[in-house]
């Protein structure tokens, strides 16, 4: 795999591409071999931190093979695969190659009977960036404001203090 773009990957794609390459599940001398390159040249972002528009597992994509005709996939785990779907597995050429790649970057796969141009054309949805959006909806709250020109009752300066024992107590009330 050639490309002049840096991969980066969520500690979680890390993970899950090292036990692969660990436990072998990953078949074939190519895939293997494009396995242990992007392991290696792979910049690790925090899920947090990691742009929209990088692919990621679970990401929905549109990208193009060798200047073709646009394809949208959803890149997948091999257990995750539906026959007839538009799903691409990360245990695929293409599907490894486009891991980590941002929308714009390319990258080249050796696939034994020759070379094939993948580009990033489209990031529709990610998941860290769904993921982001939720937490950023939970932690929204409405504010009542009566007149920009009174100040809310957070914000009012504080009246004089009173005496400690100045407490009217609950007969006040």
């Amino acid at each position: 795999m050639n490309s002049p773009f840096t991969p980066k990957l969520t500690p979680r794609d890390f993970s899950i591409l090292e036990t692969a390459l660990a436990t072998q599940s990953m078949r074939g001398d190519l895939l293997v071999a494009a396995l242990r390159k992007k392991l290696n040249s792979a910049e690790i972002v925090f899920a947090d931190d990691i742009p929209e528009d990088v692919v990621t597992i679970g990401s929905h994509v549109v990208f193009s093979v060798n200047d073709g005709w646009p394809c949208e996939c959803l890149l997948v785990m091999p257990d995750q695969l539906v026959r007839g779907a538009t799903c691409l597995t990360v245990a695929s050429l293409r599907g490894l190659g486009m891991l980590g790649l941002s929308v714009g970057a390319w990258t080249e796969i050796n696939c034994g009977s020759g070379r094939e141009r993948l580009d990033v054309l489209q990031v529709l949805a990610q998941p860290e960036a769904a993921s982001r959006a939720r937490r950023a909806a939970r932690q929204m709250r409405l504010v009542y404001s009566r007149d920009d020109q009174q100040p809310s009752a957070a914000r009012r300066t504080p009246g004089p203090e009173r005496p400690l024992g100045d407490d009217p107590g609950p007969s006040a009330a």
